[in-house]
């Protein structure tokens, strides 16, 4: 998991660094930051995993505006495979026009090297940190997106691994569909894929499955389970529906005729099942479609799901999210006088007979 995070010239982040724990509860104004370190991990899992260009993931516009220096840097420690994992990453931008490149990357593992990108050249390690291949490479994308898992590279493509579990979310549940033409291994940001998401899970997963069931059925009144029926086209196309009984009834529903509410309940429930027990969430408000006393049995599930592995970021304004992680020493992500992010870890006063909600609303939590 990541025990480190730093981050400078990117956004509103300037020797930004946040030191996270296994729940990390994001609190703060608007525009103090929350949103932009997703981002900001999105885009090196971007770079790192789908080989994403630079330019894209990168952008001119991310540099900080009221810094006139054109290099970012990103590091972040993750914490696994019996050791300690560094990654470093450093883009030159050019204020003239000129392209956006990689100027240096690094992965080392307990304090040796195995990987390295500078001078235009990659220089590849063994497991041990001992030197293999080395050639040049233009640093448009990141060379890490091509490297294969082999036996010398097995710590390496550990941290890969970790980067491709790491998901960021923030549901649209609007942009929830029913139908699916294939299946996809990893639910969209937005959630927009989850049909297809869901079909690969019953084939992946279909014993998690039963679990799922037993906790939506409480909150879902009236649901049995879903069901992926032929859309009665050419190919594979397949439909989602959701099998409801109602007062001894039993009835088919389109997944995109349920409810904003039910459809984005459905999607967390799913989420705590199908995301890979080591994996990273990243959750943007999750509770933005739901209701008040939905939102508590879903924090209590993802309590569980993140008690002994894998790490999870929310984002949240609403007082039960708020109240209920308050223990989990949450993290203020805001911007003073209207500078460069800071984090701190917030302190509620657990005796002074007030919910850490209305303590943060009155201006009463402490820092460090």
């Amino acid at each position: 998991m990541f025990k480190r995070i730093f981050i400078d010239n990117y956004r509103c982040f300037t020797n930004f660094e946040l030191v996270p724990g296994r729940v990390t509860l994001l609190l703060g104004p608007n525009g103090g930051g929350k949103s932009s370190l997703f981002d900001l991990l999105t885009a090196v899992v971007d770079l790192t995993r789908q080989g994403a260009d630079v330019r894209e993931v990168f952008p001119s516009e991310s540099l900080t505006r009221w810094d006139k220096r054109e290099r970012q840097r990103v590091e972040f420690d993750v914490e696994g495979n019996g050791g300690v994992y560094h990654y470093e990453l450093v883009v030159e931008q050019s204020a003239e026009g000129g392209p956006t490149l990689i100027e240096s990357e690094r992965v080392t593992r307990d304090g040796k090297t195995l990987f390295a990108f500078h001078d235009s050249n990659v220089h590849l390690h063994r497991n041990d940190g001992s030197p293999g291949a080395s050639f040049a490479f233009r640093g448009t994308r990141s060379f890490l997106a091509q490297i294969e898992e082999r036996g010398e590279t097995r710590d390496l493509m550990w941290l890969l691994n970790f980067l491709e579990d790491v998901w960021t979310i923030r549901l649209n549940a609007r942009a929830m569909e029913s139908g699916s033409l294939e299946e996809e291994e990893t639910l969209a940001r937005d959630g927009s894929n989850f049909a297809s998401w869901y079909r690969h899970l019953t084939q992946e997963i279909p014993d998690r499955l039963q679990a799922l069931w037993s906790a939506l059925k409480p909150v879902v009144p009236g649901l049995q389970a879903l069901k992926l029926l032929s859309s009665g086209g050419k190919g594979r196309a397949r439909d989602l529906v959701a099998a409801m009984t109602t007062a001894g009834s039993a009835y088919d529903v389109d997944f995109d005729e349920l409810s904003d509410g039910q459809r984005a309940l459905i999607a967390l429930y799913t989420l705590l099942e199908g995301i890979p027990d080591a994996g990273c969430l990243l959750l943007d408000e999750p509770e933005a479609h739901i209701g008040l006393a939905e939102v508590q049995p879903w924090l209590v599930e993802l309590d569980e799901k993140f008690a002994q592995s894998g790490q999870v970021f929310v984002i949240s304004h609403h007082p039960e999210v708020i109240d209920y992680l308050a223990a989990s020493e949450p993290m203020m992500v805001e911007r003073p006088d209207g500078g460069p992010a800071r984090a701190r870890v917030v302190k509620f006063d657990r005796d002074s007979g007030l919910p850490a909600s209305q303590q943060l609303a009155r201006g009463l939590s402490d820092g460090e």
